[in-house]
Formats: structure tokens, C-alpha cells, sequence
């Protein structure tokens, strides 16, 4: 990363302000997809049992 950050010839504290924010948003954003592929199959269960069983 460094050497493309010299090669373009920019500060090194882009590093710092824009990729590493960067790189936490995506680290972040992957977190996110995990937790919501592991919740939509417990969602999708619980609207089965509740079609199955209705309280009505």
C-alpha cells in the first residue's frame, strides 16, 4: 500500500484518513452480512411455526 501511495505521489496520511476507514467499513460491512445470513434463516423458522400453528 505504501509503494501506490508514493508512486501516486500523495501524503502518507492518506493512509490513515482514507483507506484505513475505509478498510473498517468494509471489515464491518462483512460482519454485517454474516450476522444477517445467520438471522434470516431463524427468522424464516419462526414465520413457518407461526403459519403453522396460528394463535387465532
Amino acid at each position: 500500500m505504501a509503494y501506490r501511495i508514493t508512486k501516486c505521489k500523495k501524503p502518507h496520511t492518506i493512509a490513515e484518513e482514507l483507506i484505513l476507514p475505509a478498510a473498517v467499513d468494509m471489515v464491518n460491512m462483512k460482519e454485517m452480512r454474516v450476522a444477517v445470513s445467520t438471522l434470516i434463516p431463524r427468522f424464516e423458522k419462526l414465520y413457518s411455526d407461526l403459519q403453522a400453528h396460528p394463535s387465532h
